[in-house]
This record gives structure tokens, C-alpha cells and sequence, in this order.
């Protein structure tokens, strides 16, 4: 059972407990501002994540763009390879043919060279014996320039 007498013991509780609960309600509105403040700055941390979030969209976009063009400049350049590739194995037997062919003429060039040294050695030597030729004579030349002469006034 309730006691009425225990009633103003009960109000006197309450009463001193008033003090207590406006400091407790005061904390309270303290933490409830601190954490208003705190969700302020964390919405503007999330609009700052958010407008960095739509700028690597932004960069992931356009690299992605940049990307599929490498791609496809990379699938020309690989096309363009493999044809190169066949016109040069299309290429590679008259080449070879050339080459082939080639071979016998460098030797004949190396023949004609090594002719054309011994017919300029044999062009020095006769050149030189020629030259002594004329010298030897030169004196024969005076003495039938003279003997003509001689017969010429005898004559």
C-alpha cells in the first residue's frame, strides 16, 4: 500500500531532483548541439566526398573514352602489322629469286674488277716500255734527221 504521509517525502525528492535533471537536460542540449555541429561538418565532408566522387566519375569517364580509342588505334595498328607481315612473306620469294640471281653477278663484278687491275698493271708496263722506246729513239730520230739532211745537200 501507498503511504499518503511518504507524499511530501516523495515531492521533496522530486524537487531535489529538479536541479539535477536541468543540469542533466542542459548536458544534454550541450551534446545535442555538439552533435548537430558534428553532423553539419560531417555533411559537408560527405558534399565534399560526393563532389570529389563526381569528378573521378568524371576522369573515369573520359579515360575510359580514352581508353576504347588506344583500343581501337591498337586493333588498327595490329591490322596494318599483319598485313605488312603478308606483303612481306608475299615479298620474300622474288627476293630470295633476286638474291639468288644477284650472286653470280657480284662474282662476275669481282671478276671484271680484278680484269681491269691486270689490264691496268699491263697498261702501266706497256705505257713504260713506251716511254723507253721513245727515248731509245729519240736519238736514232737525229741521227736520220741528219743523214737525210746530209743526203739532201749531196744530192
Amino acid at each position: 500500500m501507498w503511504n499518503p504521509l511518504s507524499l511530501p517525502f516523495a515531492l521533496l525528492g522530486a524537487v531535489a531532483a529538479v536541479p539535477r535533471a536541468v543540469g542533466l537536460l542542459e548536458q544534454a542540449v550541450q551534446q545535442a548541439a555538439a552533435l548537430n555541429e558534428t553532423g553539419i561538418e560531417a555533411l559537408k565532408r560527405i558534399d565534399e566526398l560526393n563532389e570529389r566522387g563526381d569528378l573521378v566519375l568524371k576522369e573515369l569517364a573520359e579515360a575510359r573514352a580514352t581508353f576504347a580509342e588506344a583500343t581501337i588505334q591498337i586493333d588498327r595498328l595490329l591490322e596494318q602489322g599483319d598485313a605488312a607481315v603478308k606483303a612481306i612473306e608475299a615479298t620474300r620469294p622474288t627476293a630470295e629469286k633476286i638474291a639468288a640471281s644477284a650472286e653470280p653477278m657480284i662474282a662476275a663484278a669481282k671478276e671484271a674488277r680484278e680484269q681491269l687491275r691486270a689490264t691496268h698493271a699491263e697498261l702501266e708496263r706497256a705505257n713504260e716500255q713506251v716511254s723507253r722506246a721513245l727515248e731509245m729513239a729519240e736519238p736514232l730520230d737525229r741521227m736520220t734527221t741528219r743523214a737525210q739532211k746530209m743526203l739532201r745537200r749531196d744530192g
